[in-house]
């Protein structure tokens, strides 16, 4: 990475803060996501488990229900995780460019000194 690139991120207004909690709320909302898709799970397998109701309209309704509704959670966890790996990469370029500007201010400050 040059050192106008370098300028270029830390001239940008992002604040980490923000994205540090960004990504925490993303983490936070996969876990959430996570456990109802499981509660899903475990209701679906529940259901599909009682054979005390095998031929009843209801209980194909609700069958039908929770696999949907499994979709639907099973998908938002896979958007989840995506932001998630979206802000860990940002983080993970922030801290690098921090640490290169590090160096590159330190070697400016060796020159300096000569």
């Amino acid at each position: 990475m040059q050192y106008a690139e370098l300028e270029r991120v830390f001239s940008a207004c992002n604040d980490w803060g923000v994205l540090r909690e960004q990504i925490r709320e993303a983490k936070f909302g996969a876990a959430l996501a996570q456990a109802k898709v499981d509660e899903v799970r475990s209701a679906l397998l529940a259901h599909q488990t009682d054979l005390a109701r095998p031929s009843s309209r209801d209980g194909a309704g609700t069958h039908t229900a929770l696999i949907t509704q499994k979709d639907e959670l099973e998908k938002k966890r896979r958007e989840i995780l995506l932001q998630m790996a979206a802000y860990d990469a940002r983080l993970e370029e922030h801290e690098r460019a921090t640490e290169q500007l590090r160096a590159l201010q330190q070697a400016l400050e060796e020159r300096a000194t000569l």
